[in-house]
């Protein structure tokens, strides 16, 4: 799996495209197969703003489009269709 990652704060030149691990789906959780992503005008600024964010490393983006594929958590079952937002800043795993 791919995902924009940083490492420290700064211009573009700072954000990287790499491989990260599965992520699992975890108690109260759904995972979901990420269809549509974007980076917003909040992931910018946790990007050039080195009092604000996550502790780095971290996953940039917010907002995503998906298919549930795992399901830990009332009222979401494998194949719900949903449109959704990370909690980025709160735990540095993005979209």
């Amino acid at each position: 799996m791919r995902a924009v990652r940083m490492d420290v704060h700064g211009g573009p030149e700072v954000l990287t495209v790499r491989e990260v691990p599965e992520p699992v789906c975890g108690p109260g959780e759904v995972l979901v197969r990420t269809v549509a992503s974007s980076l917003n005008p909040v992931d910018w600024k946790t990007r050039a703003w080195e009092e604000t964010g996550p502790a780095l490393p971290a996953t940039l983006g917010w907002d995503l489009a998906g298919i549930v594929v795992a399901s830990r958590a009332p009222g979401f079952a494998p194949g719900d269709r949903v449109l959704a937002m990370s909690a980025q800043i709160a735990t540095g795993l993005g979209t």
